[in-house]
């Protein structure tokens, strides 16, 4: 009977703080509805085809994942919460004259999701804030903060495309595709949007 009593006060204490181990509700983050519809392509496996304004000289983007970086959902137990990210390089010819980093995370707060490309060296590194609210999303570029620039309708060499992201002539964003208009990191040429190759998205 001791030896029962003796298990039990073992077995009870680890019982009832193993409970409290257990999240009561977990928080999870994913990507607002606007960020997705910029962002969602943006994965190994997809590319993007682009041209200067006379044809004679050809780009393609695409991306490749950072080795050893969690992709996709991010949970963190002890902190009964999760997060949702793409941790990226950026490939490119004219784009930039080396790998950009790129990253695509939701932050947990008010459905906050952005999206970063550039590095330290890379001048016209970029930052997006995107929220639920189209009202609130933010752009970091050449050390401003602006409200996000959206133009309804933007032709682009010889298409047009709704509800476009304008960052200062220098990118411009379109849903569905991501980036589809982009000076060259020597400001020699304009690269325009031509076509696209797309997987099945992981994430």
């Amino acid at each position: 009977m001791k030896k029962i009593k003796y298990i039990l006060t073992l077995v009870i204490p680890f019982i009832f703080f193993s409970c409290w181990d257990n999240c009561r509700e977990m928080q999870y983050s994913a990507p607002n509805e606007i960020a997705e519809s910029y962002c969602k392509n943006m994965i190994p496996g997809n590319y993007w085809i682009y041209s200067n304004q006379d044809n004679t000289k050809i780009d393609s983007l695409y991306y490749t994942y950072v080795p050893g970086e969690k992709q996709g959902e991010y949970i963190v137990k002890k902190m009964c919460a999760g997060w949702y990210q793409k941790v990226m390089k950026l490939h490119s010819t004219f784009f930039s004259e080396t790998q950009l980093d790129v990253s695509y995370r939701t932050g947990g707060v008010d459905g906050f999701t952005y999206l970063s490309i550039g590095n330290k060296e890379f001048k016209n590194s970029f930052l997006l804030e995107f929220y639920p609210d189209k009202e609130k999303c933010k752009a970091h570029f050449l050390g401003e903060v602006l409200k996000m620039n959206y133009i309804n309708e933007f032709k682009v060499g010889n298409n047009f495309f709704q509800d476009v992201i304008l960052l200062d002539n220098t990118y411009i964003l379109a849903p569905d595709i991501g980036i589809v208009q982009y000076v060259s990191y020597n400001q020699i040429d304009t690269f325009y949007f031509k076509k696209n190759g797309y997987e099945k998205n992981n994430y």
